[in-house]
């Protein structure tokens, strides 16, 4: 790592820790039972607060969306060099989780502020990778595409393990999410399913197989930012995400048959996200948002009454 690539990520970690507050072991906190009344960006009637409220599909979607992000050599030379997630595994995880749930459940004013926190915080993001790409974290066509995969990666892993979600509620997803990319200065986000695999195919050529990629699922498999039980899933959760990702990608990127999930796990973790889909926990961001709104937790807002 060179000097001045040192200097910006130092900086790059500052500007992080003033976005959210942390506790005293570098834990995010931030509450979204605050302020009273504050709507969210998402609507909670929306396909959105339904499929982000689900931990388990979450943590998938996201792991899904890391992986082909770390395809393209330019996204993941920005995210290795500039990141602690080496070395601050589970806080890294959990601060991007919270970030990702503030878009959804957060008040529109706070998530307006992380947004701005986060994009001035990219705007120092750039270098050369170790294959000799120049990135650059607000290259449109990569915002672009880091929306992109959020959008498959939750809606697949919730589509998958969790609820059917229709085609037509799959592509509203996608075009609900166009305002939190926008914020993100994300130009051309996908509006639709069939959008995200037309971005994948323009994006494609750039991909290839990387140590990086190898040691970030390696260390996924070992640290997990759920807490416990849910973590105890984890090693499940990592391989769902890789098979999560379309096939001729994980060719590409070389995911071989360890990361295949075995047919009784697969039964598991979606016993466990359907379960976690009809359980509201008071503590949860989508619960806490509904009381912040004034809406009943327990009755379709976010849950299905049990």
């Amino acid at each position: 790592m060179t000097n001045e690539t040192k200097a910006s990520k130092d900086a790059s970690m500052k500007d992080r820790k003033g976005m959210l507050k942390e506790d005293a072991d570098g834990n995010p906190i931030f509450d979204f039972g605050k302020p009273e009344g504050s709507p969210a960006l998402c609507k909670p009637d929306s396909v959105n607060w339904r499929v982000c409220k689900n931990p388990i599909t979450q943590s998938i979607g996201a792991n899904c969306a890391v992986l082909l992000e770390f395809a393209d050599p330019r996204v993941r030379g920005g995210v290795w060099d500039h990141t602690s997630f080496r070395t601050h595994s589970v806080q890294r995880a959990r601060r991007t989780g919270v970030a990702m749930a503030v878009c959804v459940f957060g008040a529109e004013e706070e998530a307006r502020k992380l947004i701005a926190g986060v994009t001035h915080l990219h705007s120092r993001v750039k270098g050369v990778s170790s294959e000799g790409h120049e990135y650059s974290a607000l290259d449109p066509e990569l915002l672009d595409w880091v929306h992109a995969t959020t959008c498959y990666g939750f809606s697949e892993a919730y589509n998958r393990y969790a609820a059917p979600v229709s085609d037509a509620e799959v592509d509203q997803f996608y075009r609900e999410r166009e305002p939190i990319a926008a914020l993100f200065r994300s130009t051309n986000p996908p509006m639709s399913k069939s959008d995200f695999y037309d971005q994948l195919e323009a994006i494609k050529p750039n991909f290839g197989p990387s140590a990086i990629i190898d040691e970030f699922l390696e260390i996924s498999m070992r640290s997990s930012p759920l807490p416990p039980p849910l973590n105890r899933l984890n090693k499940m959760i990592i391989k769902a995400a890789v098979d999560l990702v379309p096939n001729d990608v994980r060719k590409i990127i070389k995911f071989g048959p360890e990361y295949d999930l075995k047919w009784w796990e697969r039964r598991l973790l979606t016993f466990v996200a359907r379960r976690m889909d009809k359980k509201c926990v008071p503590e949860m961001p989508a619960s806490k948002a509904c009381v912040r709104m004034g809406l009943p937790a327990k009755k379709n807002h976010p849950c299905p009454a049990e």
